[in-house]
């Protein structure tokens, strides 16, 4: 598969999951061998070129062991505060 180029709105969204995976003290491979995903699935959504839907997302923020509501709220609040399009 080849690929995609990151993308303006996930970038930013996977600059804040590597954050708060470095803060948890985890590897992208721990990362990846908890959720039962690849490595390249870790980077790629880290890198902003792969797409989270919401179940993702949520198995991914418990994987970092972080509260997945509390967790979506602060990535909402901060995009509006940079003033990210919708």
């Amino acid at each position: 598969m080849a690929r995609t180029e990151p993308s303006a709105r996930f970038v930013p969204l996977g600059i804040q999951l590597r954050s708060r995976r470095e803060a948890a003290g985890l590897t992208q491979v721990e990362v990846a061998r908890a959720l039962g995903w690849s490595h390249s699935a870790v980077t790629d959504i880290e890198a902003g070129r792969r797409r989270l839907n919401i179940f993702e997302f949520v198995d991914y923020v418990i994987a970092l062991g972080c509260d997945p509501m509390r967790t979506f709220d602060e990535l909402v609040a901060g995009a509006y505060q940079k003033g990210a399009k919708r």
